[in-house]
């Protein structure tokens, strides 16, 4: 069975190195909006980010 939460998680990861990162995120907050990821997927998103940051 299709399961759209691990597939829009795929697609977030593989537009992580080639779209700039407020895409990123807004299509995730889309996603968060619509109940398909939560809390703890935005923050794992958020936590690709925090590490170029220090970087």
């Amino acid at each position: 069975m299709f399961d759209l939460h691990n597939f829009v998680c795929k697609t977030l990861l593989s537009m992580k190195d080639s779209e700039p990162e407020y895409r990123v995120r807004k299509l995730a907050l889309a996603w968060h909006a619509k109940d398909v990821l939560t809390a703890e997927d935005l923050a794992e998103i958020d936590s690709w980010y925090e590490s170029e940051e220090t970087a």
